[in-house]
């Protein structure tokens, strides 16, 4: 399927090409110990922190019925929580106002399938909730090329995929790494910090057809 022309936020691409060298560095000094996803969020909450506006503010673990009004899909129980989301202040008539602007979830490339499949299924209920919410899935790489979003050069894996059970799909939107050489030989060894944004079915349509 035909791509549409979606770029990632600014402070979330600083954010992430700097995880990369982050995860790097700690890859260096503790080499026989893999990132727990806690860590890899904690890390690029302080980062996302450092590069927001004024205008804008970084939440974390709010509940998704935050963000949807009834469940469509049974990946998310009463309990489950979005890992990140940056929200706008507004100001209105009232008073000063903060609405959801954009949510994300964190996951680790060798998580099970079935877990980053659940996120993505979870994002996908925001995103056909309000298409003003744009629903980030970022994907984090260890020493090891994630073949599911990456190419085998490196590069971001293009094309819109559907998201199985929903009325969403989704499509890499950009792909940050860091390695100590820049060579298709190292590629497999590089970390990688993946950006993989979910879209509803009807407002793809509507953005292939102007």
């Amino acid at each position: 399927m035909q791509e549409i022309l979606r770029y990632s936020p600014k402070w979330l691409k600083s954010a992430l090409q700097r995880l990369a060298f982050w995860v790097g560095h700690r890859c260096t000094i503790y080499s026989d110990w893999a990132l727990t996803e806690g860590a890899l969020v904690a890390e690029l909450c302080n980062l996302i922190h450092a590069h927001l506006g004024d205008k804008y503010s970084l939440h974390c673990e709010e509940p998704y019925k935050k963000f949807v009004k009834q469940n469509k899909y049974a990946q998310i129980g009463d309990g489950a929580r979005v890992d990140l989301s940056v929200w706008e202040t507004i100001q209105e008539p009232e008073g000063k106002r903060k609405i959801p602007r954009f949510a994300i979830e964190v996951k680790r490339a060798k998580s099970a399938s079935s877990l980053i499949n659940r996120d993505l299924v979870r994002l996908a209920e925001i995103a056909e909730h309000n298409s003003r919410i744009r629903a980030f899935l970022c994907v984090v790489s260890e020493r090891h090329l994630p073949t599911q979003f990456v190419t085998p050069r490196g590069y971001r894996r293009g094309g819109i995929f559907p998201i199985e059970g929903t009325s969403s799909s989704y499509q890499v939107i950009s792909v940050l790494k860091a390695t100590a050489f820049l060579k298709e030989v190292n590629l497999d060894r590089a970390h990688y910090c993946c950006t993989i944004e979910v879209l509803s079915n009807e407002f793809i349509e509507e953005e292939l057809q102007e």
